[in-house]
């Protein structure tokens, strides 16, 4: 249930004051006080990711919102940076390395607790699979 008191954030990678529908979640950290993010939503597509990951980092959060991927600080949601890659078609966790792994329909994106590690060059023409 969504808590009545807490902060609420839009998140957007966008133009600020467009519309501010997105994907919705509460976040209760251990160490801090809890709050409401809005993650504007990406591509219309029907195959538009939607995901909350933990990590990279152990105070940082994950959030694809229609193929818009954030990731954030959970202790202070003003903190948070736009994936650098668009669509997100995928996220894979890489727990061992607090590490996340994205990709769109070209390329692959890592992430670890620091931040923007390295993005490949185009590696396909029509998309990217990762069994």
């Amino acid at each position: 249930m969504l808590g009545i008191s807490s902060l609420i954030y839009y998140i957007s990678n966008n133009d600020i004051n467009a519309g501010h529908d997105g994907l919705i979640i509460e976040v209760i950290p251990n160490h801090a006080d809890s709050w409401i993010g809005i993650f504007a939503f990406g591509s219309m597509l029907s195959n538009s990711v939607n995901e909350v990951i933990c990590g990279p980092g152990l105070n940082s959060l994950t959030v694809v919102s229609r193929g818009n991927g954030y990731i954030i600080d959970v202790t202070d949601p003003s903190k948070w940076e736009s994936v650098k890659a668009y669509p997100v078609l995928a996220s894979i966790p890489i727990p061992n390395s607090q590490m996340i792994l994205f990709h769109d329909y070209t390329e692959l994106i890592a992430y670890d607790k620091n931040g923007f590690l390295w993005k490949t060059k185009q590696l396909s023409w029509d998309g990217i699979i990762i069994d």
